[in-house]
């Protein structure tokens, strides 16, 4: 996968060519140029689960027994006479797994996922202290989940009992709520849903978002991404109540038998700045229909738990007391930390996406064997999502000769060489998952520094090739399936 990084930046590398490399090097380690790789990573998932799709619907659609039934187990020999036997009869739901060992790197792709599609076409598990794993693997693995509708904001909050189980108490409701201030009455304060805001308003409307911070999208993909978020921004919100895809507010007549009242002392005494506030009514509307639309200033976001505490303030129906309600969803994706990837059951799985070359063989194996393994209905896909960042023409040339400048004088200087240049991309490239020198091997997945290296080892010496069937063990589990190839295992020692 290749990323293009910006017109601007490049143009501002071009002017100044005796440090073109140093500034590459810096940008490379930014955050603007990780949300451009994350952008990548996550179109690509996309892109390669449609095709799949595409490609189940040109073979029937998906059986009702897809992810339960046995497929025959074919051998390598019978799949190099006719390699396309195994997926004309895999007719499974399409369930991809997003695999990292790095969180944040996990996260941030899943927050672009989100991005593109529907919350509940996504699943995670995060090996965090109070992360509720296994609803979630629940939801990928049966495309449903019990929820508890909130009674406050209306939110289907995945059904969990195992804080109240461990003694934490009660379930609280997970949804984010913005607290914003219209900008023309800051006596009007008031909480909304991140549905209700249609962008962010930039420096050239009036407002002070700058475009900088929505590398790769627009302003009004400001609410589906709280790491845009930001105290005092001003946005563009959407006070029609009821609206069509959200729950009527309660009056306030109801508010007040929730003892709303304390809440706004809790948060006058403590100047807007603690955790209270309600859900109460939005700001009422005139005959002008795009009164609908007013100009806030975000102060502040959390749980509308938090701002809805019982043992602060709030008197109302609790989440608790909701009843568990089952839904019907469609799951294809599972974002899954590194520390849970031992001991699932994921036979049921055709695509893994590595989101950085993982060089540990047996940790390789491992990863792989969560899908590979036995009750398996199908083949695997197994994709390391690379990616390379590209420079126009000019950019390179100037690159090229900065370092050459560089190569000179590091003859006269010490202090700063090539190879430390070489050392800080090195740092880069682990940090942000970015593999710009290395080829992976298609079959085995082994790292090489070239592609020659890389292709004479893929024609003669790699076991997992099924052209190479002199090297190859049949006896071996992955000689099952024509996609998915571990390592071999290691032979035993002597001793």
């Amino acid at each position: 996968v290749e990323v293009d990084i910006p017109a601007a930046v490049q143009l501002a590398f071009q002017q100044d060519e005796r440090s073109c490399a140093r500034l590459l090097d810096e940008y490379l380690r930014t955050n603007d140029f990780q949300s451009l790789v994350d952008h990548a990573q996550s179109e690509y998932i996309i892109k390669t689960i449609q095709r799949a799709k595409k490609a189940l619907e040109e073979r029937g659609g998906p059986d009702g027994d897809a992810n339960t039934g046995l497929l025959r187990m074919l051998s390598k020999k019978e799949a190099a006479e006719n390699d396309t036997l195994a997926s004309k009869k895999d007719r499974r739901l399409i369930k991809a797994v997003v695999y990292s060992s790095s969180k944040n790197n996990l996260r941030d792709v899943t927050e672009s996922l989100y991005a593109k599609l529907d919350p509940e076409n996504i699943a995670e598990a995060y090996d965090d202290a109070g992360f509720s794993s296994s609803s979630e693997l629940s939801r990928f693995r049966h495309n449903q989940k019990e929820i508890r509708r909130c009674p406050v904001c209306g939110f289907q909050n995945q059904y969990d009992d195992a804080p109240r189980r461990r003694g934490r108490g009660e379930q609280h409701c997970e949804n984010f709520l913005l607290e914003v201030v219209k900008t023309d009455d800051r006596f009007v304060r008031f909480l909304i849903e991140p549905e209700r805001i249609v962008r962010a308003v930039p420096r050239n409307l009036g407002g002070n978002v700058d475009h900088y911070r929505f590398p790769g999208a627009d302003l009004s993909s400001y609410r589906v991404d709280r790491k845009l978020w930001s105290p005092g921004d001003i946005l563009e919100v959407d006070i029609l109540d009821p609206h069509p895809i959200l729950a009527k507010r309660k009056d306030q007549e109801t508010w007040d038998s929730y003892d709303v009242d304390l809440c706004k002392q809790l948060a006058r005494r403590e100047r807007h700045a603690g955790r209270d506030w309600f859900f109460g009514p939005l700001p009422p509307m005139t005959e002008d229909p795009a009164s609908r639309f007013v100009e806030v200033r975000l102060a502040k976001w959390q749980h509308c738990g938090k701002f809805h505490n019982p043992s602060r303030w709030y008197k109302g129906p609790r989440l608790a007391q909701s009843p568990v309600e089952t839904i019907r969803e469609n799951v294809f994706i599972l974002s899954l930390d590194a520390g849970l990837a031992h001991g699932l059951d994921l036979s049921f799985v055709t695509h893994i996406f590595l989101l950085e070359p993982v060089e540990d063989a047996a940790l390789l194996e491992q990863i792989t064997s969560r899908a590979h393994r036995l009750g398996a209905t199908g083949p695997v896909s197994v994709e390391t999502v690379n990616v390379n960042y590209k420079l126009d023409p000019e950019t390179q040339a100037a690159v090229d000769k900065s370092l050459s400048l560089l190569d000179r004088s590091s003859r006269k200087d010490s202090t700063f060489t090539k190879p430390a240049l070489k050392s800080a991309q090195t740092t880069r490239e682990r940090e942000n998952g970015v593999s710009l020198t290395k080829v992976v091997c298609q079959f085995c997945y082994r790292s090489f520094n070239s592609h020659a290296e890389a292709e004479s080892h893929e024609a003669v010496a790699c076991s997992r090739n099924p052209a190479n069937t002199n090297a190859m063990d049949p006896w071996h589990l992955s000689s099952v399936y024509g996609e998915i190839k571990p390592p071999p295992p290691k032979a035993p020692s002597a001793g």
